[in-house]
């Protein structure tokens, strides 16, 4: 009996040693989802880094920026529906539940502030330098943090509220003390680089942080698409600027071109495309990692327009860079852990 039992158990092993061969299939998946994780991460800090660098060399002389902003959009309403249909294929019922009253209920007012907020940023990154911009621009951090405690109600650890000090310290240094320009800022009085380069970049991340825990609200607590939220924030937010740009401007002399040329395309497609490469390294590296791709981003600007401009950096920008970099790795690798709960156990 036990020989044929042996015996029936050799044909199991053939079989097994054909299944053998299925293993390696999915052992090759995750190392393919991690290159592309990390050639996410490579991308996602050369844009970081480049962003500010091409916003003032291909769009420092156009006369609008909410135009600037109207395209941006658009290319980004053009990358999600691409998104959108592709999961249309997979399922033709992706739709189905959509409906105007909830879009304009979770997207409405989170577009109208990426529309002032992004309006902004364009002025700011024509009065900052680009180290200097990258650096005052993670006080949205700050933000972020703030908005999603008192709408998520999610707590931090000690760790990072020391981390966000050193950012908030970070920017009051550039802030402050006029950290030094750089290239054509040289000519530009430290009032105008104040108002028009530090005002709308600090008022740019409240309203970054803002949005960001509005869009948070929606994707986690009401389950809705990224792709879709993001087609409704363009969708929403070029209305919320055309609207008003023709109520200043009946002429719609503001909806101007001036300053345009082919390379203005530039910036613009590398801002769409940033949107994308974040949700990338998001998914495929975790978040954590992207901010290790944003301090990539960081370095490459300071590095960049040292040579560029063929200027040493000032020391508060080499302290600057230190703290947010300090910053941003504290705050991603100590995040808070709720406490386990522990089961009621019925007392006899």
């Amino acid at each position: 009996m036990a020989r044929a039992i042996q015996h029936r158990k050799r044909p199991s092993a053939a079989t097994t040693a054909s299944h053998g061969k299925q293993p390696p299939t999915p052992s090759t998946s995750p190392p393919r989802s991690e290159l592309f994780g990390y050639l996410s991460m490579l991308a996602l800090s050369l844009q970081f880094g480049l962003q500010p660098l091409l916003n003032r060399a291909y769009a420092g002389t156009i006369r609008s920026n909410a135009v600037m902003v109207i395209v941006c959009e658009s290319c980004k309403l053009v990358l999600a529906v691409l998104a959108i249909s592709v999961k249309l294929r997979t399922n033709p019922t992706f739709l189905s539940s959509w409906n105007l009253i909830d879009s304009l209920k979770f997207s409405g007012l989170p577009a109208c502030t990426y529309a002032v907020q992004n309006v902004l940023i364009q002025v700011a990154m024509q009065h900052l330098s680009p180290l200097e911009f990258n650096l005052i621009n993670q006080s949205k951090l700050i933000w972020t943090a703030v908005f999603v405690y008192f709408l998520l109600h999610r707590r931090f650890t000690l760790v990072q509220c020391i981390a966000m000090a050193m950012l908030m310290a970070a920017s009051l240094l550039l802030s402050a003390g006029g950290s030094g320009s750089s290239g054509d800022h040289s000519d530009m009085s430290s009032t105008d680089r104040f108002y028009s380069g530090f005002v709308p970049v600090l008022v740019a991340s409240v309203l970054s942080g803002f949005g960001a825990a509005l869009t948070q609200l929606s994707l986690q607590t009401h389950a809705r698409d990224a792709s879709l939220v993001t087609a409704e924030l363009c969708v929403y937010g070029s209305l919320f600027l055309l609207a008003n740009m023709l109520l200043q401007s009946p002429s719609a002399t503001s909806l101007s071109f001036d300053g345009w040329t082919i390379y203005t395309l530039i910036p613009v497609v590398s801002t769409a495309t940033g949107g994308l490469l974040v949700g990338a390294v998001t998914q495929f590296a975790g978040g954590v990692m992207k901010s290790y791709s944003l301090i990539g981003g960081i370095a490459l600007t300071g590095v960049l327009e040292s040579i560029l401009y063929q200027k040493a950096l000032t020391n508060d920008l080499y302290i600057a860079s230190g703290l947010v970099v300090a910053s941003m790795y504290l705050y991603s690798s100590y995040p808070y852990v709720a406490p386990p709960t522990t089961p009621k156990t019925k007392q006899q």
